[in-house]
């Protein structure tokens, strides 16, 4: 039996007054892509948030009721390290946000911090890091270039490098082809599946076909509820909840 690398245990979460969340339970196997489907403002981005611990720098955010464990670890525990957290469940933004730095500082900043890193160490987890995102050979006599000079599709692989840099074991792409053409959704996805082999995913995303294309096990939040939470074929061909099959076929939007 596959033990969980994320578990959320009846999560609820509050912005103020603002019930955000609500009882949300569902597990994460290792090595799979989940996908959060569901509607603008479905909680889908906090929940993500939540995984990371992103939203301790929300002044208003609270936890109401359950928790999230990593590998059987509470991680709101007052003991547990978020820093340490965020080192193994990486964190890439919807809009892309590039460091004001040049390509090779982007991807070399984190592991830059650790003073254990020598020079050579550094060039190598640079290049092992663009190569895992396919720019290695597009900028490997660019790494001067500034991050700002790259195109979207670019910027947004350099974010999943940087995220990759510190050797996650867990990667949390929010809306990661929003605004993107078909083209580049389609690279980014290769690459969603490319990763996988190293890397347990789970992606924040409207595009329902993006979705059932990509990920392993899909969930449907609606009002910061999670509705269904199944395998994806069984979520997209065969779902249980009426309210899901309605979203599924466009009637609930």
């Amino acid at each position: 039996m596959n033990v969980p690398i994320i578990s959320v245990n009846d999560f609820s979460l509050n912005y103020g007054q603002e019930r955000r969340l609500h009882n949300i339970n569902f597990d994460v196997i290792g090595h799979q892509v989940v996908a959060l489907i569901g509607p603008t403002g479905s909680g889908k981005s906090s929940l993500l948030r939540s995984i990371c611990r992103m939203n301790d720098i929300h002044y208003d955010a609270k936890i109401t009721s359950g928790t999230i464990y990593y590998k059987n670890q509470d991680i709101y525990k007052k003991e547990f390290n978020p820093l340490e957290l965020r080192r193994n469940v990486g964190f890439v933004f919807q809009k892309n946000n590039p460091f004001p730095k040049n390509v090779y500082e982007n991807v070399a900043y984190g592991p830059s911090l650790k003073k254990s890193h020598a020079t050579e160490e550094l060039d190598e987890i640079v290049k092992e890091s663009l190569n895992a995102v396919d720019l290695w050979e597009e900028l490997k006599d660019s790494l001067n270039l500034s991050a700002y000079q790259l195109t979207k599709n670019q910027q947004k692989r350099l974010c999943i490098a940087r995220a990759i840099a510190l050797k996650p074991e867990v990667l949390l792409l929010d809306e990661p082809c929003a605004t993107m053409d078909t083209i580049n959704t389609g690279k980014i996805e290769e690459l969603i599946n490319q990763l996988k082999k190293n890397y347990t995913i789970i992606i924040a995303t409207h595009n329902m076909q993006q979705a059932a294309r990509i990920s392993d096990q899909a969930g449907y939040l609606n009002e910061g509820r999670l509705i269904e939470f199944n395998r994806t074929d069984a979520l997209f061909m065969n779902p249980v909840n009426p309210e899901t099959e309605a979203y599924i076929s466009g009637r609930l939007g």
